[in-house]
């Protein structure tokens, strides 16, 4: 398991997990017009460090020793160990880190997708970047339990990035802060947070999964993808930097 390479993936989400179609049933509504900011001296402890963590659904004892707590096998790419890409914490559905991005290059726009939590928390963000540096917001979540249609709605965000070159194979480093309300149903909207750094190598041209299943209701599913991106990513590494950075 040592020297395992580190990945950055699609991870897991499926509203077939929790809640069958209830994310189709929900809808998110952002019309906040903003711009990111591009700030070179953006910094953070998660850009100078290397964090990874095994799939969600495999448990390690502090001897080393590993368990699938889903169908009881062990395979080699449940060994796999998932770059944490991501420091953001959120308050939907109780305070729990996101520590896993991804980011994509499609065309002219850029987007990120925040994950983490599993089996626990089933939310997501995701957010568009245009040319202009325009961007959108799009939070979606799950339950374990039905429940009537659910609506968000985007309340506050900002954006900042370190530089506006998404070439494929870069790291995108970034803060973001996304304040957003949930109704559910005919309820009283609740008011949640989603705010912290990035980092995911960027991705070509192809979208962000989301409807990985888990490996009990499809076999080989739920698993790391190949990340074309890896190796050139190898001499992107981050590294400590000599002058002062901002938030």
């Amino acid at each position: 398991m040592q020297g395992t390479s580190f990945l950055t993936i699609s991870m897991i989400f499926s509203a077939h997990l929790v809640a069958g179609d209830q994310v189709a049933n929900s809808a998110c509504d952002d019309g906040i017009v903003a711009v990111a900011t591009i700030d070179p001296k953006l910094d953070s402890p998660l850009f100078h460090e290397t964090k990874t963590s095994l799939n969600w659904w495999i448990v390690e004892s502090e001897s080393g020793s590993v368990e699938d707590t889903n169908d009881g096998e062990i395979g080699p790419d449940d060994l796999v160990r998932i770059e944490h890409t991501s420091s953001c914490t959120s308050t939907h559905q109780g305070e729990h880190l996101m520590e896993f991005c991804e980011a994509v290059r499609d065309g002219e726009l850029l987007r990120f997708d925040l994950r983490g939590g599993m089996p626990a928390y089933a939310g997501s963000l995701t957010v568009t970047i245009e040319p202009d540096l325009a961007f959108h917001c799009h939070f979606s979540a799950a339950n374990p339990a039905p429940t009537p249609p659910q609506r968000w709605r985007i309340a506050k965000k900002e954006l900042r990035v370190e530089s506006r070159d998404f070439t494929p194979g870069r790291r995108l480093r970034g803060w973001i802060s996304v304040t957003f309300e949930e109704t559910v149903g005919e309820g009283e909207p609740e008011t949640y947070k989603i705010e912290g750094h990035i980092k995911p190598v960027i991705q070509h041209g192809q979208a962000i999964s989301t409807t990985v299943e888990r490996k009990a209701e499809q076999p080989n599913s739920g698993k790391p993808a190949n990340n074309p991106e890896s190796k050139s990513e190898g001499g992107d590494q981050p590294k400590p930097e000599t002058e002062g950075r901002s938030r």
